[in-house]
């Protein structure tokens, strides 16, 4: 069985705060600012998981970074009330406190299906997913969301 291929270019999305795209039914989302993302790149990832087109969640980041307070009570409500299951989500990170965090956090909350593994772990994040995506390709891309970033007014106000 081959890989799914991933959305057309002008389907991924490079911001300045967090880039994401999705391949066959799993959606990849990467932070690249330290600071988290900001409000405004936070509001357009919410608008993307509005679309019921993914059943799996990979989150990645070159850095120590993640959403903060705010976002992610914004996502929980998002979750809540749109009547979805929670797809699956796998972490990646270096931290192995944000992996023991990430994993209490899921008992917390009923078992939901998340997993924090290494970054060196990609094989074994997609396995746990259950994607079908071939892990050059997600790594070729979550490179690419590391490296790449769009230049806006955010980026402009970071700079000054």
């Amino acid at each position: 069985m081959g890989s799914p291929e991933i959305e057309p270019a002008e389907a991924i999305t490079i911001l300045p705060t967090l880039a994401f795209a999705r391949a066959g039914d799993t959606l990849l989302l990467c932070y690249v600012r330290p600071q988290g993302p900001s409000d405004s790149d936070w509001a357009v990832w919410l608008d993307r998981l509005r679309i019921p087109d993914f059943d799996k969640l990979l989150v990645s980041s070159p850095v120590d970074a993640g959403p903060n307070s705010k976002q992610r009570r914004l996502v929980a409500e998002y979750w809540k009330a749109s009547g979805r299951s929670m797809p699956r989500v796998a972490r990646l990170t270096a931290s192995p406190v944000a992996r023991e965090a990430f994993t209490a956090l899921s008992w917390l909350l009923n078992n939901l299906p998340m997993r924090a593994f290494a970054p060196n772990d990609l094989v074994g994040a997609l396995t746990w997913l259950g994607s079908p995506m071939r892990p050059g390709a997600a790594s070729t891309l979550l490179y690419r969301f590391a490296t790449e970033r769009s230049v806006g007014a955010e980026d402009n106000r970071l700079a000054g």
